[in-house]
């Protein structure tokens, strides 16, 4: 069956509250699936503030442009984490400091880092279902990933432990996001389903 635009119009305005309603019910659904599915999560930070050096005379001018360099140079380190040597020192880190042996993609998954926006720091983020596996996972992505940097020429490297933070629902947004979809879909269809299903009655009828 084709609509015409008009009637198109017609029949979406008709069902509107049944329609609002649908997307209504999916946001629900979503919230309420991923409230009884979801884990609290634990995130021990690291922050590595990575600034290359200056001379003492450097004036204030040529300080801001460096510190402009320094901050658009610092995402280039966020792979450092899921680089194959990082990982093993870590894991090796994390066995040798702490007694727990964990697969290297297990850590690779654990793991993410990118810079904090305005400033020339790379913010390493270790997530752990466990609050002490994420701090101990932490030291030792502090330790893999700080000690290539500090040994790097021209450069200084400041090293500072955040708290770490209780995240809970984590896929609460993207969950979100999809049932809106979901329902977006679903109200723009059932008109013309309900549409149909009562033409094809009144044909059987008749």
């Amino acid at each position: 069956m084709k609509y015409q635009a008009s009637e198109r119009l017609r029949i979406a305005w008709h069902w509107l509250p049944l329609e609002a309603l649908v997307v209504v019910v999916c946001v629900v659904f979503g919230w309420g699936l991923t409230t009884i599915m979801s884990k609290p999560v634990y995130q021990a930070r690291v922050d590595i503030r990575i600034q290359r050096h200056l001379l003492r005379h450097a004036s204030a001018k040529q300080r801001q442009q460096q510190r402009k360099k320094d901050i658009a140079n610092v995402g280039q380190f966020s792979v450092m984490p899921h680089q194959s040597a990082v990982l093993y020192q870590a894991s090796e880190y994390a066995y040798t400091h702490f007694g727990i042996w964990q697969p290297v993609q297990d850590l690779s998954e654990s793991v993410t880092a990118a810079p904090i926006k305005g400033k020339p720091v790379l913010r390493v983020t270790v997530a752990s279902s466990s609050r002490l596996i994420a701090e101990e996972n932490s030291r030792a992505f502090r330790n893999a990933v700080a000690q290539p940097l500090k040994a790097l020429a021209h450069y200084k490297v400041t090293v500072t432990q955040q708290p770490t933070i209780r995240v809970t629902n984590t896929m609460l947004k993207p969950m979100l996001k999809f049932m809106v979809v979901v329902g977006i879909g679903l109200a723009a269809v059932m008109p013309y389903s309900v549409d149909y299903v009562r033409g094809r009655g009144r044909g059987k009828n008749a």
